[in-house]
């Protein structure tokens, strides 16, 4: 072996820490001749990398005079450093030239053990399914969805990377068992870009009638429904040019004659791609002018089928729900507890209500059902207060004081003013969007003390204690501090009077927040016909930026997982209408106060103790001493006020359920890494050419549902199988219908893929492949079996 090896770098390809020596100018070359000499002198080895072309010359001539016993002279090239950096042989058959168009060596590819070049170059470039043998059945979604990566296109600039990509492209075509096969090879090869958008009005038409399909794409309809290729993976971009959504809408206005009934629309819905947004416009519109149609069963099969726009479509989803009416709520007449008011207020009443108020209507019976609780709850307070305090919303946040004090736990405590119970479904709906879940159990109607209005309520809420006369400040920072100092053992607090505040945090130096949330109350206290906008639509906006607030906080201090969320109120409210409806004649109101509400009046001792008996026998008369209170009020019964109102607006104060029962619950951030569902193959023998059941084991390992599962047998073109919820711990079995046809070429021995997708906690998984050998047999021995017999 020589002891000086020259290493002719021409192209700078090594690195500068490969040898001890690099030459880069001619006037390095007498130290070098002195180094050189010397090393052959003692002996030892000696590598130099030569830089300067004139350097090297004169090397290799020196070279020549010592023979190469003594000094080999190597050239290192694009293809050594190839070699080299990617670990990977250089087929002979590509030209130096084409090696050196551009800086193929700063590229940061690596082969796996024992890929060939050209495999290395496809999945670099353009993914992993470009190095399958033949053209990858089933996948051709997944493949297509890689045209507008960034490295496709870079590998498009690359010559080498184009090589690679016509010759597998070729082969592919060569190989193909079907003409469709080879035609859509020839359109990936022609315009990658134009075939992902032909798949792109596919799948988007693909249940609508054939003629639709067959007007926006002509003959190429016949090529991609034939093709038999899953389309669910499929992504759509928001720049993708869309000619069938006119298309759709035409068609869609023209069925709008001819539907009758729920049943028709449910027709018009399964043809629906569930991906466009005018599709669930023309739903809206059709549900506002027919809203018995809209069933429970119905808007479930429309979520269903609109998830791929959830994050967009959740407010009209929302807006949808509202628009469908619930069960109308039990009489209460045989209700006696607190417990049992609270589950019918919840259960029954609540959800009419809310339906009711979202729709501007009015019933007679609910108006009748509320004033039953009004009067129930006067007659009840005091006993209420003293012997079921833990049903008051001022001893929500007590109960809960060992979770907010412990150890690592961040809380957040959401006072949200006038938050009504029958927002809640919505604000869970949202806090579910951003990975937040429900508590202990989930929502939990709690009481308002009387009167129901922010100056009674708030402070007692904030603070975690009933008696408000032993406050000493209702001045919120400090009250928040001095009432929970005792508590909070060493754990810092602070108060936020409003989200401005909240969001400008830049540095988290507190344990517990306590957040005045006052966006719902100014919202429900503007005159709707003054300002035109709908109260629910503006709170669900609102609860959506406060809880975006809320996802961002969190990961602003990196606190996920250690940020604990309360969300109580003070109070709720109802609307009331236009016209007047006053309980007393307006001279008591000014002689009895210079600050009327329209829900309630403040008394002086005095005035209180002098009310006539037909005063009192048209209102709730609030004593200072027996309901705890700082002063004497006067409550308007039922929907009745002191004060005329403008337009239409919600006050409260007063006792109905709406008023009086506010909601308390506490979310976490959840931990989203389930298991991948179980699979397996019950059958594994099948025929060509008849229907086939493809018989299969579906299970849920997880201690938590899965939802919207869906399974697609990859190469055989059946439609995909959607199992709506599959339940914790237990397996489920599915029956999948398809053709199995008979390829030339293949064997009886051949592998069946199964394609899955599923849901859990908001999130979509997927998808994962399951494949099972199976045994394929001819159709011929059931026919040879028939003559037999």
């Amino acid at each position: 072996m020589a002891l000086i090896t020259l290493l002719i770098d021409l192209g700078h390809l090594l690195p500068s820490t490969t040898t001890a020596w690099q030459i880069e100018q001619p006037s390095e070359y007498p130290a070098l001749s002195l180094a050189l000499r010397e090393a052959l002198h003692k002996g030892e080895a000696l590598t130099v990398c030569v830089r300067h072309p004139t350097v090297a010359i004169w090397l290799e001539r020196c070279a020549a005079c010592y023979g190469s016993t003594y000094v080999t002279v190597r050239q290192y090239s694009v293809r050594d450093a190839l070699r080299e950096r990617w670990q990977v042989e250089v087929p002979d058959s590509i030209p130096d030239e084409l090696l050196t168009l551009q800086d193929l060596c700063d590229l940061p590819m690596l082969a796996r053990h024992g890929q060939p070049f050209w495999d290395m170059l496809l999945e670099h470039f353009f993914g992993s399914l470009l190095t399958a043998a033949t053209f990858p059945r089933g996948n051709l979604a997944l493949l297509l969805n890689t045209v507008r990566e960034p490295r496709w296109q870079e590998g498009l600039r690359h010559p080498l990377a184009v090589k690679a990509l016509h010759m597998q492209l070729a082969s592919w075509q060569q190989l193909a068992r079907r003409d469709i096969e080879q035609t859509l090879v020839s359109w990936l090869l022609s315009d990658p870009e134009h075939l992902r958008q032909t798949f792109v009005q596919y799948k988007l038409l693909r249940n609508y009638p054939a003629h639709l399909g067959q007007q926006i794409l002509g003959d190429a309809w016949q090529t991609v429904s034939q093709a038999q290729e899953e389309t669910e993976s499929l992504l759509l971009f928001p720049d993708d040019p869309v000619p069938v959504v006119p298309v759709i809408e035409y068609y869609l206005t023209g069925m709008r004659a001819r539907m009758s009934s729920s049943e028709d629309l449910a027709v018009l819905l399964a043809q629906m791609s569930g991906w466009l947004q005018e599709e669930f416009r023309f739903l809206e519109t059709v549900l506002h002018q027919h809203p018995l149609w809209l069933t429970p069963a119905l808007l479930h099969v429309i979520e269903q089928r609109f998830r791929p726009l959830r994050q967009t479509l959740d407010q009209q989803v929302a807006a949808l729900r509202r628009l469908m009416a619930p069960r109308f709520p039990r009489a209460p007449d045989q209700l006696r507890t607190i417990e049992e008011w609270l589950s019918w207020i919840q259960e029954d009443y609540m959800p009419y209500y809310a339906w009711l108020d979202a729709n501007n209507k009015h019933n007679v019976q609910v108006v009748t059902y509320s004033g039953q609780f009004d009067d129930w709850y006067y007659q009840h307070f005091v006993q209420l207060l003293h012997g079921s305090p833990t049903h008051f919303a001022v001893n929500a946040l007590y109960q809960e004081r060992e979770t907010i004090m412990a150890e690592g736990a961040v809380a957040l405590i959401l006072m949200i003013d006038n938050l009504n119970l029958a927002f809640m479904q919505d604000l869970v709906s949202i806090f579910s969007l951003h990975d937040f879940a429900l508590q202990g159990g989930g929502v939990r109607p709690m009481l308002s003390h009387i009167p129901t209005t922010t100056e009674i309520g708030k402070a007692r809420v904030m603070a975690g204690q009933g008696d408000l006369d032993s406050l000493e400040s209702e001045h919120y920072p400090d009250l928040v501090v001095k009432a929970w100092s005792d508590l909070a053992h060493g754990k810092r607090i602070t108060y936020l009077s409003n989200l401005g505040a909240f969001t400008s945090l830049r540095e988290r130096t507190d344990d517990i927040y306590f957040l005045n949330y006052l966006g719902i109350d100014h919202a429900l206290h503007e005159d709707l016909h003054e300002s035109g906008l709908i109260p629910h639509e503006v709170v669900y906006e609102r609860l959506v930026a406060l809880v975006k607030a809320i996802e961002a906080f969190a990961h602003r201090f990196r606190i996920e997982h250690r940020l604990a969320i309360y969300v109580l109120s003070d109070h709720g409210s109802t609307r009331l209408p236009g016209e007047p409806v006053t309980v007393v004649d307006k001279e008591f109101v000014k002689r009895a106060t210079t600050n009327a509400h329209p829900r309630f009046l403040a008394l002086s001792d005095d005035a209180f103790t002098t009310l006539s008996p037909d005063v009192k026998a048209q209102c709730h008369a609030i004593s200072r001493q027996r309901f705890q209170t700082r002063t004497n009020y006067l409550v308007a019964r039922h929907y009745y006020r002191f004060i005329e109102t403008k337009g239409f607006c919600y006050v409260h104060g007063g006792l109905t359920p709406e008023e009086v029962v506010v909601p308390f619950a506490h979310f976490a951030h959840r931990e989203v890494r389930p298991q991948a569902p179980s699979l397996h193959l019950l059958t594994t023998q099948f025929r060509y050419e008849i229907r086939s059941h493809v018989r299969l084991m579906l299970g849920n390992p997880n201690a938590f549902p899965l939802e919207a599962v869906q399974l697609f047998l990859v190469h055989t073109g059946a439609e995909e199988h959607l199992l709506e919820h599959l339940a914790p711990k237990q397996e489920q079995e599915v029956d999948l219908e398809t053709v199995f046809r008979k390829m030339p070429g293949t064997s009886n021995q051949q592998t069946l893929t199964i394609r899955l997708r599923y849901e859990c906690q908001g999130h979509t998984f997927g998808p994962l492949d399951y494949s099972f050998d199976i045994i394929m047999k001819p159709i011929m021995e059931v026919i040879d079996d028939i003559i037999e017999l």
